[in-house]
């Protein structure tokens, strides 16, 4: 109690804000700490069991587990037999929902760190005008030593504001940068085997799909190049784009077949998907490695 005090007389007015303020820091600070680090091991160790256990993110049922990718891949494998529209906007809604959980209470932080130097100054302020205030009404000569101490005491107050803002707004954009590293690694590790396509029964058949007619093939890889059609290799998805435009007028007369490498993670699909989509052009077969 006598520490409060000893704050008290020092910030003055402004005393009770500025440690309300401290304390909101550090409680966030503490509470997205242990939130972000705890979804991170989980994931890693989630991994790591499935590895272990040799099982497939396409075959995980488990809604409740503590590791986001795992609850991810159930969502989608639970809703397989819904359409790849319906698939799609799922995913995209169960992102954002991930994305507004991991980014808890930064905004609070930002304001924080926004506030606290404000109420310093105002500290600072309204303890300027106390002291040039007493100062007018004491008959005694203004000494140095006495307008030092008034302006130490009153700068105190700017002091403290910047102390609570500096850790406040470098935590908002750390834990900021954490939670997007966290949902990028969570899209990149959701496997393309998770949307649960409809692909052919057999091989015969699906060469004999092929063969029929004359079909674009796009292909999609893991790895650099990332993209191909009609066996032209294009190292990213902004060099690959221009080329699917140039192809519209024929992709739109002719067959089109996606094939895919096991690893393609959900983005990259996604990116083709919607530009096909934006294009009223739809796949007559998907063909996806096996393991």
């Amino acid at each position: 109690m006598s520490f409060l005090t000893q704050i008290h007389q020092q910030l003055g007015l402004m005393s009770w804000p500025l440690i309300l303020c401290s304390v909101i820091t550090l409680a966030l600070w503490l509470e997205r700490s242990v939130s972000l680090l705890s979804v991170s091991l989980s994931g890693e160790q989630a991994k790591r069991a499935l590895h272990k256990s040799g099982a497939s993110l396409s075959t995980v049922k488990d809604l409740q587990s503590k590791s986001l990718i795992l609850r991810g891949c159930s969502l989608l494998v639970k809703h397989q037999a819904a359409s790849k529209a319906t698939r799609e906007d799922l995913a995209g809604v169960w992102l954002q929902q991930q994305r507004r959980k991991l980014h808890s209470g930064l905004r609070v932080l930002t304001l924080v760190g926004v506030i606290s130097p404000l109420l310093g100054l105002l500290g600072t302020v309204l303890g300027l005008i106390e002291m040039f205030k007493s100062i007018g009404l004491s008959s005694d000569p203004v000494t140095p030593a006495l307008l030092a101490d008034g302006l130490g005491l009153a700068m105190s107050t700017t002091a403290a504001g910047l102390l609570i803002a500096l850790p406040a707004i470098a935590g908002a954009q750390l834990f900021g940068l954490w939670a997007d590293r966290l949902l990028d690694n969570l899209t990149a590790n959701i496997p393309l085997q998770s949307l649960a396509v409809d692909l052919p029964k057999t091989d015969s058949e699906a060469l004999g799909a092929i063969t029929d007619t004359k079909a674009i093939t796009i292909n999609m890889l893991t790895g650099t190049p990332a993209w191909a059609i009609q066996g032209k290799e294009y190292e990213d998805w902004t060099q690959f784009k221009p080329a699917l435009t140039e192809q519209l007028a024929a992709l739109k007369e002719q067959d089109l077949i996606l094939a895919s490498d096991k690893d393609v993670t959900v983005d990259s699909m996604l990116k083709l998907l919607a530009f096909l989509q934006e294009h009223d052009i739809t796949a007559t077969q998907i063909l996806m490695e096996d393991d």
